[in-house]
């Protein structure tokens, strides 16, 4: 503060301090630097620009239906309690709050530690008349979701608030286990070979660490043990590492699983064809030039020494054709072969023959219909091995190029779309892709894909040859919208006649078991109308085009890479999703699809895909869409936005680049509020800038003013639009809820305050939605000794406008007409039974003695903690609230409620008082405090408490009401008002500022609207503040 200056002329005698509102809310800096309208405490106060400080809204339990139409109470469980299936200490339950629209809103609850697949998740649908219990189809909770979604509940400091990422999609949910390593299906395993006889029964392990004696199970079920070296594309755990099965009494024999949808495989061609690409089809009674090459199927027993094929000269001649003959130079087997034209002529064949008629020096020619002379038939030798050989093969789809540019759609590879037959031959749709053909006579294909092709097709998709069969053809270009890729015939008579297929190279395929799942609406039941929801995976899209180098997928899975998916986004219709300090996203419009569409030329829709730019490590953490950009925060204390030009973000425009620079919590989401981002780190919140409000992006802090007020590690944070305002769980001290404020008039700040909620149970989740807070509070409790919990739904209003209602939570509401209250007349008793009711804190009952409106203020106040003889007995018994009263409080089931909860306090604690220069500056000098006085606005009962030198006693009592105003209402005497719409009091304080705290408090259920303050005392001005 200024130094005492004797010239100045500074305020003395009798002073007046006036503090006009506390709308500051908490402050916590040195006292002579806090605003005028901060506080010392504001613990269950409301801070408001228009009431200045108010008691906050109690909560109410929601009532239980059992549909939607909200008429018929469930009465197994008809007050707020959701039924979690785990009600135990080691319960971990995820939350979220799914909102469809307006009228569709669900709360989700998740299980981390669920035992079995059938208690893993609850659904409730929820608005401000109440809620009910929606179904889940358990045929979707399979085996593998259940894993998936408890992956790494082993380790105790995993917890699901904190392993759990969520966000909404349309009508859907996407829940991602950030623990879960996600990749492709699988990768290539190489095995050790089998034990040998005399290897000790511990692990033998190798230069990789890889065990041997391991087996595989191969897709059609069958277990082999592959020889040392053998390698099998194998799939992969959720851990990253490969998917085994363990033999408890053997550690060497582990059995992997042989992976069907995503293994490299090799596309074909249908028949063996010419490898060097020169050889067609043989037709019969075509012209043919010399030289010309063709190739035919030729029956066994077909004699080759005629087409100049002489065993005796092997190797030189033909050596491929010495294990496909015998001695005599006959065929073994069919076969297809390769010919070379030896005459410019019309093709002739032997009648009912396919074949190519012999060169005529090896025998003479038949005879022929319609005649020909001898000079104009074209005659055939075995294409000579200098030539590549007779031998016809298997060869990639790829690499087949028809020689005859009419007809491409004969051979594997076309130029594009418009070199498709329509329709395909019918061959082509029966035709056995894996087999290499259609018979079993023609040469087989490479062992190693023998029924791989076809099994693995046929797994992929349903809209096929059910077999997997089918022509495979290799598109290079993209035409009339076709993009290019691999395509099978799927149909021979119904369009679309071909079907795009996944590449036939590794890593083709994303393992969608190891991905986010899709939590959905997947029918109403017509009578109930109660929903049924649904657990999917993504029908993530394959890579259909280009190969590894050309289309590699995402970044953050390159080369067959297993990493962990840390956080989620939905921004310009695409789905962001971050591993390590890599940002990438889904193709537009499509939220499955990580490739590019045509690799050759990439367009705006396709995928984006970008790594954080710095010299610093800075692993993503959170991404929150904003405005025209994505505000990515990181582990490393630096914050990025990635943006693109022209109000679009494109893979050619996209970039990403820091543009703050503060420490956060890495495991709290970032919330927008307003046109502003808000972010947190261990006591502090922050305020982040957009472009448009300053001229560069910028974060500041806001909680400048309450420095170690906030809490170290924060809870669940959620944003009260309506009101500018944010509520924040503690997560160290879960009944702790810390609210912010935030209001702007103009472009200067009006409102920038925090204060905090206490509630005396742990309040687990908390969302807003119309502007009111819904809660899930947990109720501990005892059952035959044994420590358990209920879980309740709970609503407050973030301001209430009906002064009426007592100011209690954990509200119940029993209204006479529904039941819960009878009267036994032998006794003369009342008796109350509130089911399902785990307050074990309640302490508060008012009846309304007014018959005619139950919200008329008039209420009779049975205070359950005090010695009163009207309540004869109060039990909880497993969460069944029993209360006895004597006397007769019901009248015939009319109108009459009776109201149950716990009181709250309501406490604030005024900052340290100073006079201070026309700056705000606080002043030298001794003050010393004489009287308060207050103003208040709808306004019950409420005291103020000065603690002087640490000795605390009450300075003043307000009442609105004085004892000789007790009138006769409903056969009862109470006192008419619960409050005072507008009044001031007084209190004297006689006490020096500087060793003076005073608090205003109100236990009472009242409302209490403090809505100024005035202080006056003595100053006197002296060079020390501590001299008398």
């Amino acid at each position: 503060m200024p130094p005492y200056d004797p010239r100045a002329k500074y305020p003395s005698g009798m002073q007046r301090i006036a503090i006009p509102s506390l709308s500051g809310g908490v402050g916590r800096q040195a006292p002579t630097k806090r605003a005028v309208n901060e506080a010392e405490d504001l613990d269950n106060v409301l801070c408001t620009l228009e009431r200045s400080a108010e008691k906050r809204p109690p909560t109410e339990f929601i009532r239980r239906y059992t549909d939607q139409t909200y008429s018929t109470l469930d009465d197994s469980n008809p007050y707020a309690t959701l039924d979690l299936p785990n009600s135990s200490p080691n319960a971990d339950y995820f939350f979220y709050w799914l909102q469809i629209s307006d009228a569709q809103r669900y709360l989700v609850a998740l299980d981390y530690q669920a035992t079995n697949q059938f208690d893993l998740i609850r659904v409730y649908r929820t608005s401000a008349q109440g809620f009910y219990e929606a179904d889940i189809n358990l045929l979707t909770v399979t085996t593998e979701m259940f894993k998936y979604f408890t992956y790494g509940n082993d380790n105790p400091e995993n917890r699901a608030e904190d392993i759990f990422k969520a966000i909404t999609v349309g009508p859907q949910l996407i829940i991602l286990n950030s623990l879960v390593q996600a990749g492709y299906t699988s990768d290539e395993k190489t095995f050790n070979g089998p034990l040998l006889e005399g290897d000790p029964p511990t692990p033998i392990l190798d230069d990789d660490d890889e065990e041997v004696g391991s087996r595989i199970q191969l897709t059609d079920g069958t277990i082999v043990m592959p020889a040392q070296g053998d390698t099998y594309w194998c799939e992969v755990d959720l851990d990253g590492d490969f998917k085994y099965d363990q033999d408890p009494n053997d550690n060497r024999n582990r059995l992997f699983f042989e992976d069907i949808l995503g293994r490299k495989l090799t596309y074909f061609t249908t028949t063996p064809v010419d490898p060097a690409g020169d050889a067609s089809i043989y037709v019969p009674f075509k012209f043919y030039i010399r030289n010309d090459a063709v190739f035919a199927l030729m029956e066994q027993g077909t004699d080759l020494k005629l087409y100049g094929y002489d065993p005796d000269e092997s190797p030189t001649n033909n050596p491929d054709l010495d294990n496909k003959t015998d001695a005599d130079g006959l065929l073994l087997a069919d076969e297809v072969l390769i010919f070379t034209c030896a005459n410019d002529g019309v093709a002739q064949t032997e009648t009912g023959e396919n074949a190519p008629f012999p060169y005529p020096d090896q025998g003479e020619p038949p005879e022929t219909d319609p005649p020909t002379v001898y000079e104009d038939y074209a005659y055939w030798k075995l294409r000579p091995a200098v030539d590549e050989g007779p031998i016809a093969k298997y060869i990639a789809v790829e690499d087949w190029d028809y020689p005859e540019s009419s007809k491409a759609y004969l051979g594997g590879a076309l130029e594009d779309f418009s070199e498709f037959q329509f329709p395909p031959n019918e061959s082509d749709y029966a035709i056995d892709t894996a087999e290499g053909g259609a018979t079993a006579e023609q040469n087989n294909p490479p062992v190693v894909m023998t029924g791989k092709v076809t099994s693995t097709l046929a797994a992929l998709y349903d809209d096929i040859n059910p077999d997997g069969k089918g022509k495979i053809y290799s598109v290079q270009n993209s035409y009339a919208g076709e993009p290019p890729g691999f395509y099978i015939v799927r149909s021979d008579s119904d369009k679309p006649y071909v079907r795009l297929i996944r590449t036939p190279y590794e890593y083709s395929v994303l393992d969608a078991k190891r991905f986010p799942k899709i939590f959905s609406i997947g029918s109403i039941d017509p009578v109930t109308k109660v929903e049924q929801f649904v657990i999917n995976n993504f029908k993530l899209e394959q890579r259909r085009s280009g190969d590894l180098k050309t289309n590699p997928g995402p970044e953050a899975f390159k080369e067959g890479r297993q990493s962990p998916i840390q956080s989620m986004a939905f921004f310009r219709d695409r789905l962001f999703l971050s591993v390590d300090d890599t940002v990438f996203s889904s193709r537009i419009g499509d939220f499955s699809d990580f490739w590019a569409e045509n690799p050759s030329f990439i367009v705006d829709r396709d995928p984006i895909d970008v790594r954080l730019s710095t010299n610093k490590y800075a692993p993503v953490t959170t991404m929150t869409p904003f405005q025209q950009y994505l505000f990515v925060n990181t582990g490393s204390d630096i914050q990025f936005t990635l943006s693109g030009s022209e109000n679009t973000i494109t893979p050619t425009n996209a970039v990403i680049s820091p543009t703050a620079f503060y420490s956060t919590a890495p495991l709290i989401d970032p919330v927008l509020l307003g046109s502003q981002i808000y972010f947190f780190s261990p006591q502090r919140a922050y305020i982040y800038f957009n472009d448009s409000t300053v001229s560069i992006n910028q974060a500041v802090e806001v909680s400048l003013q309450c420095p170690s007020y906030l809490p170290q590690n924060w809870g669940q944070v959620c944003i009260i639009p309506g009101y500018d305002s944010m509520a924040m769980l503690d997560a160290d001290n879960p009944k702790f809820v810390y609210m912010y404020t935030n209001r702007y008039s103009g472009a200067e700040v009006a409102q920038n305050a925090f204060f905090r909620y206490i509630y005396d149970t742990d309040v687990e989740f908390v969302d807003s939605f119309d502007n009111d807070l819904f809660y899930v509070m947990r109720y501990e409790y005892l059952i035959e000794g044994e420590t358990s919990y209920k879980y309740y739904l709970e609503r407050q209003k973030f301001r209430e406008e009906n002064h009426a209602v007592p100011l209690i939570d954990h509200q119940v509401r029993l209204r006479e007409a529904e039941g819960g209250v009878t009267y036994d007349s032998e006794d003369d008793t009342t008796t109350i039974v509130v089911p399902y009711y785990a307050n074990l804190n309640v302490d508060s009952l008012y009846i309304d003695v007014n018959q005619l409106d139950p919200l008329s203020g008039t209420y009779m106040e049975l205070s359950i903690d005090d010695d009163n003889g009207s309540i004869l007995d109060v039990s909880n018994i497993d969460g069944t609230v029993t209360i006895k009263l004597q006397g007769n409080y019901t009248t015939d089931g009319q109108f009459r409620t009776f109201i149950l909860g716990t009181s709250y306090t309501m406490r604030i604690v005024l900052s340290p008082q100073y006079v201070r220069d026309e700056r705000k500056n606080a002043v030298e000098g001794i003050t010393s405090l004489r009287t308060l006085a207050l103003q208040h606005f709808n306004t019950g009962s409420y005291r103020v408490e000065k603690i002087i030198r640490g000795r605390r006693t009450i300075s003043m009592e307000f009442s609105p009401a004085e004892l000789d105003e007790i009138g006769l209402v409903g056969g009862f005497n109470v006192p008419l008002p619960l409050y005072e719409t507008q009044g001031e009091t007084f209190s004297k304080i006689m006490g020096y500022a500087a060793e003076t705290d005073i608090e205003i408090i109100s236990d009472y259920p009242a409302p209490v609207n403090i809505t100024q303050i005035e202080l006056k005392g003595r100053f006197t001005g002296k060079s020390s503040g501590f001299v008398r």
